[in-house]
C-alpha cells in the first residue's frame, strides 16, 4: 500500500512515518495538506532541524510495515524500487570486487 493510499483511506487519522527523508509526523489536517500537493516536513530525529520533502516524493512511497497506535498510524515507509535501482545495486555491489560496472 501506497502512502497515498493509507492517507485516502484514514481521512481522521495521524501518521507518524520513518521514511528514506527522515521522520514525518502527519496531523489528520497536515494528510489532508499532502494530499492536496502541499510539501511535508521530515528530520532526522531532531524535530527543530529537517527538510521539506515534495508531496508527490512521499505519496508514492510505500508502507513496509507498521501498526496503530490509538488514532496515530506509526510506519516505515521505502520509495518504490525500480528495475533501474536493481541495476545501479548490482553494479554497485559488483564494483566494490571489479572496475568498471
Amino acid at each position: 500500500m501506497t502512502v497515498k493510499a493509507l492517507l485516502e483511506k484514514y481521512p481522521n487519522a495521524e501518521f507518524d512515518f520513518m521514511s528514506p527523508g527522515g521522520y514525518v509526523y502527519l496531523t489528520a489536517e497536515k494528510a489532508r495538506a499532502l494530499l492536496a500537493g502541499e510539501p511535508a516536513f521530515a528530520h532526522a530525529g531532531f524535530p527543530d532541524t529537517g527538510i521539506s520533502i515534495p508531496a508527490e516524493m512521499l505519496l508514492t512511497q510505500e508502507i513496509c510495515f507498521g501498526g496503530w497506535n490509538g488514532n496515530v498510524f506509526c510506519g516505515l515507509t521505502d520509495r518504490v524500487q525500480t528495475p533501474e535501482d536493481e541495476e545501479q545495486i548490482r553494479c554497485f555491489s559488483s564494483s566494490l570486487w571489479s572496475w568498471p560496472c
